[in-house]
């Protein structure tokens, strides 16, 4: 898709416009959209020891690459102190359905998930 831009020089207040061209769009390849993602001791299906984590995942993607450490999760508010945890995202990635499940441990990459 191509996108018009117009670039304006402010100078003393003034507003001049010094190039009008076009390119094409940037493309939203890496765009993840989370559905959803839980935290917790999810074996368990006990809801005082799984935490509803969207906002902190997607918190976690808007500061980095896609990835993120899953004990990351934890901070301010762990569920089950003492415990190895799992995290399960599902997410839209390029417009297409993935899914992540992992421990604290281990490092989330959003990006590579089928």
């Amino acid at each position: 898709m191509k996108r018009l831009f117009i670039l304006f020089l402010n100078l003393l207040g003034l507003s001049t416009i010094v190039t009008v061209g076009v390119a094409e769009a940037a493309e939203a390849s890496t765009a993840i959209i989370v559905e959803s993602a839980t935290y917790g001791d999810l074996a368990s299906q006990d809801p005082a020891r799984i935490r509803d984590v969207k906002t902190k995942v997607e918190r976690a993607l808007r500061k980095g690459d896609g990835r993120f450490t899953v004990a990351a999760m934890a901070e301010g508010d762990d569920p089950c102190y003492g415990t190895v945890k799992t995290l399960k995202v599902n997410c839209r990635v390029s417009g297409r359905s993935a899914h992540f499940t992992g421990t604290d441990p281990e490092t989330a990459d959003l990006l590579k998930q089928e």
